[in-house]
């Protein structure tokens, strides 16, 4: 994960090495291997570089292409998957062609791609990158922003310049960039538990670059452009069942290996369960193959020290079949303190699963930078298929559909009254719900919204902000598999929890690589038929077919998910962390710290909400699971922009 950086004066004054140096050493808290910037006139542009893949090692960044007429220099952050096919598209004017690919950068790839097919360059691409090309002939910046948006790029931008960085610290760097907190954003994060805009951040004035999309940026005005959407995936019809099997095994196989590229050992979450499980095999049967070992990280909670656990020991057994290291990561109430005493809300670092601080502790003893992530197939390659009877039904299949149902009812002890509750909650119950939405609007009111949030400790006007400012949440009233999935995809969760894992890994060199967000996997999740995801009675049908040979049958055709037990456990945690260091007197402390944040938060209804949870002497506390996140996110809302200069001149 390396760090880009610039700034590009609109109004045509020169950037100064003391202006760039500012952005470069606010973005220092971290150990690049090289850094560098690069200054002409106008335009300054900086790279603090991690090597990663095997060609990094070669890049010399900022790059820049001399041009008689105008330079063109590019800063990336950027893993190429499709290198061997740019290569061969290059025309024979390409000075690349005359030399062995695997001597060539990622970045020099980018340039001469955007010398061959200019703004539409991202179109050819694949991969996880964001980059900025100066264009001397053109007199201006091209912004680019990978798919999915794997990798974060933010800017400030008013009449005079524009200030960008893919770290929010970054852009904290330069005196003009504001750091007030933005009410709107904290009034959404705590009524959706996420910030779910795909431009908005935490900063008043600060944009993300949304995901596919370029900018262009000159004296003139600003282009704005999205160059891929997910809707537009072509459909993919087969022959059968084993055909879209043997296509989706060939597409993981793909995706995996071109996020094995690294020069550095590699690990990745075994958590037992199918995405993970599928993903750990296939990628240590491909460094097996080539000498070297994968290694697997599992923080499935052992009850009662009892290794019998079912995911637990699916890890186990998975890993002993694989001959592949692995170890069990483990959580207290000291280390959620630390993360809650150290995290910054306004950094986009705050979509957290707790065990991946102590996981990154432990992945540096070896030396790894790589870790693989099963996020993002519930939603697409390994969604369940729950909206395949309703498509059916409601696009004329209404015969195809009661019949389905019912062949999944018959094996109920009670089958008359299991497929009278499957009508009504896949046939009637999204028809419903999207009639009372319709007539919320109506009235001015989402009733998506407000329903479970964590608005309690707010101030009055974050709560009002949230009830005024549309959810991006889905509502769940999909008529469609591809509707269903479609939507998931574009509210934004999938994206802002790598976009925080991005940004977390960074201090410890670590980037996060997901194989089931791969573009082609993406593309062809979107292009299945419906019934690939839901046959026989088995949800995520088609990805249990690929996984044969890979995990024991038993996880491969059973349904297990031990979440309620993972969550009591965090949420037992957490309570303990409340009670041992965020007392009434703490919180005052923190508010006076942080007087901007304690406008948004109330620190004494915090401490109220602790205090009456720390009353409460039921074992399970998964009733009040609401109030336990509220303070949680509360807390981090108190400390938001604790990373950012304190002493800034404006």
């Amino acid at each position: 994960m390396s760090g880009i950086f610039g700034i590009f004066q609109r109004d045509g004054k020169n950037v100064s090495a003391i202006m760039l140096n500012e952005v470069h050493l606010a973005m220092s808290y971290w150990k690049p291997d090289d850094s560098g910037i690069w200054l002409s006139g106008e335009v300054g542009l900086g790279q603090l570089l991690s090597w990663n893949t095997p060609e990094s090692r070669f890049e010399a960044l900022p790059r820049v292409q001399e041009n008689v007429i105008g330079d063109l220099v590019i800063i990336a952050d950027v893993r190429l998957d499709n290198r061997e096919e740019i290569f061969e598209q290059l025309s024979r004017q390409s000075a690349l062609i005359r030399r062995p690919l695997k001597k060539i950068t990622d970045s020099e790839l980018l340039l001469a791609a955007y010398r061959e097919w200019g703004r539409g360059s991202p179109e050819k691409l694949l991969g996880d990158f964001a980059y900025v090309i100066w264009d001397g002939t053109r007199k201006e910046l091209f912004c680019v922003r990978d798919h999915i948006g794997i990798k974060p790029l933010y800017y400030y931008l008013d009449d005079n310049r524009m200030v960008f960085a893919n770290d929010m610290r970054g852009l904290a760097g330069r005196a003009e960039v504001p750091t007030t907190l933005d009410a709107q954003s904290i009034g959404s994060y705590l009524r959706d538990s996420q910030l779910l805009d795909e431009e908005r951040t935490f900063v008043q004035g600060v944009l993300k670059l949304p995901p596919a999309s370029t900018l262009t940026l000159n004296a003139d005005g600003v282009i704005c452009e999205t160059y891929w959407r997910p809707e537009n995936s072509p459909p993919v019809r087969l022959g059968s069942l084993e055909d879209y099997s043997t296509r989706l095994r060939e597409l993981l196989d793909k995706s995996i290996k071109a996020r094995l590229r690294t020069a550095y050992p590699v690990a990745g979450h075994l958590s037992g369960g199918l995405d993970s499980s599928v993903i750990a095999v296939l990628a240590s049967r491909q460094l097996r193959d080539q000498g070297l070992p994968f290694y697997s990280y599992n923080w499935t909670q052992k009850l009662n020290e009892d290794s019998t656990c079912y995911e637990w020991a699916n890890s186990l057994c998975i890993a002993e079949q694989e001959s592949m290291h692995h170890e069990y990561i483990s959580l207290n109430s000291d280390d959620i303190a630390n993360q809650l005493n150290s995290i910054d809300l306004a950094t986009h670092t705050a979509v957290v699963n707790w065990y991946e601080n102590p996981l990154r502790s432990i992945v540096r003893n070896n030396n790894v930078r790589v870790i693989l992530s099963g996020w993002g197939g519930d939603e697409l390659i390994t969604y369940s298929g729950r909206r395949r009877f309703t498509g059916e039904f409601w696009h004329g299949n209404i015969t195809k559909a009661l019949r389905g149902l019912m062949h999944e009812a018959r094996h109920s002890s009670n089958s008359t009254r299991r497929f009278a509750g499957a009508c009504y909650h896949e046939i009637l119950m999204p028809v419903v719900g999207r009639f009372l939405d319709f007539v919320s609007n109506l009235v001015g009111r989402d009733q998506r919204q407000l329903n479970q949030d964590y608005l309690a400790c707010a101030r009055k006007r974050i709560v009002e902000s949230a009830q005024i400012h549309g959810s991006n949440l889905y509502h769940g009233w999909a008529l469609s598999c591809y509707e269903e999935q479609l939507a998931l995809f574009k509210q934004g969760h999938i994206q802002n929890r790598v976009e925080s894992w991005t940004n977390a890994g960074r201090p410890d060199l670590i980037e996060y690589r997901y194989p089931l967000l791969d573009k082609r996997l993406v593309e062809f999740a979107f292009g299945l038929p419906a019934e690939c995801y839901r046959q026989e009675g088995k949800k995520r049908y088609l990805f249990r077919l690929s996984a044969k040979g890979l995990v024991p049958e038993k996880l491969r055709w059973g349904n297990y998910k031990r979440e309620p037990q993972r969550v009591e456990r965090l949420l037992k945690l957490f309570m303990a962390a409340f009670k041992d260091q965020f007392n009434e007197g703490a919180l005052s402390s923190a508010s006076e710290t942080n007087k901007e944040a304690h406008e948004f938060i109330d620190s004494e209804e915090v401490a109220k909400l602790i205090k009456s949870l720390e009353q409460d002497d039921d074992i399970d506390h998964s009733h009040r699971s609401i109030e336990i996140m509220t303070v949680m996110k509360s807390l981090l809302v108190l400390s938001a922009g604790r990373s950012f200069p304190n002493d800034r001149n404006y």
